[in-house]
């Protein structure tokens, strides 16, 4: 999404705009920015990553399918590869460390274990999730 902060030992972080923010200053800044977003959008994507996604089935406990694919956010909808998934399907979303998160889908039964590169923001994706729900 072309949003970046760098963490100093002060305990702020240097944002992409050059301004110097607090965590918490920087997490209203985001989710606002991404309203905006959200509210400009036409037919191009709010953001893209390419994502290393494990597909999990819950009641066996066992791994279905694991693979990379191009994963690109748009308002209604998430393009996974060639397949859309509507942000209305996602039954949540968790942050489970730096990098990492799990989605899970109402279809029921499975989840998502998504690994992105270290510039990968999951906070995006659950931001995403919010801004839609509060839109329903």
């Amino acid at each position: 999404c072309g949003f970046h902060a760098t963490y100093e030992a002060t305990g702020y972080l240097t944002c992409s705009d050059g301004q110097t923010r607090t965590v918490t200053q920087w997490d209203a800044y985001d989710r606002e920015r991404l309203r905006e977003l959200f509210a400009e959008a036409g037919d191009a994507p709010l953001f893209s990553d390419t994502l290393h996604i494990v597909e999990v089935d819950e009641a066996a406990h066992a791994q279905l399918r694991e693979f990379d694919a191009e994963v690109s956010a748009y308002p209604q909808y998430i393009e996974v590869g060639d397949k859309r998934i509507p942000v209305g399907d996602f039954e949540g979303v968790a942050i489970i460390g730096r990098n990492h998160m799990v989605v899970h889908l109402k279809d029921g039964g499975k989840h998502y274990e998504v690994d992105g590169a270290s510039h990968f923001s999951a906070l995006k994706y659950l931001y995403l999730f919010d801004l839609v729900k509060e839109e329903r």
